[in-house]
C-alpha cells in the first residue's frame, strides 16, 4: 500500500472512528446514545419539576407570613 493511501486512510479513520465498525455496531452505539439521551432529559424534567414545587411552596410561605403580618396590624 502507498503512503499517501494509508495516510489518508488514517485521517479519514481519525474523523470518523465509527466508519470502521460494522452495522450492528454502529446501532448499538447508536441505541446507548439515545438512551443515555433520554436518561439525561428525564432527569432534567424531574429537577425542572423539583424546582418548580420549591418555588411555588416559597411563593405559598411568603403569602402566608404577610397574611400573618397584615393580620397583627
Amino acid at each position: 500500500m502507498s503512503k499517501t493511501y494509508l495516510k489518508s486512510w488514517k485521517e479519514k479513520k481519525e474523523k470518523m472512528p465509527n466508519a470502521a465498525l460494522s452495522f450492528k455496531q454502529r446501532l448499538r452505539i447508536k441505541q446507548q446514545k439515545r438512551v443515555e439521551r433520554s436518561a439525561l432529559l428525564s432527569k432534567i424534567k424531574i429537577l425542572k419539576t423539583r424546582k418548580r414545587n420549591f418555588l411555588r411552596e416559597r411563593q405559598k410561605q411568603r403569602e402566608m407570613k404577610k397574611q400573618e403580618n397584615m393580620a397583627k396590624s
